[in-house]
């Protein structure tokens, strides 16, 4: 059986849109679980300046869309995609 996430921040009006997976994300939480189960098939265009536009004006959370956290993650991924963590 499956476990329960609940969305602490609550959905989005408007979704984030994946184009290549064609997913709708509403909240921080399927945003953080479609990362966690599709890594490898993330691409640097679902990371772009869209996704963080998206995470700063309808999900709230401007703290996390700060260029600094975007260069982190960016790096965490370029640091996943190496062939020494596949």
């Amino acid at each position: 059986m499956g476990a329960v996430i609940v969305c602490g921040r609550g959905q989005a009006e408007t979704p984030y849109y994946i184009e290549s997976m064609g997913v709708r994300l509403y909240s921080m939480e399927e945003l953080a679980y479609f990362l966690y189960q599709n890594i490898y098939l993330v691409d640097k265009r679902m990371l772009g300046v869209r996704l963080w536009d998206w995470i700063r004006t309808e999900v709230g959370n401007g703290d996390l869309a700060n260029p600094h956290t975007l260069y982190i993650i960016r790096c965490f991924y370029l640091l996943l995609l190496t062939d020494q963590y596949r």
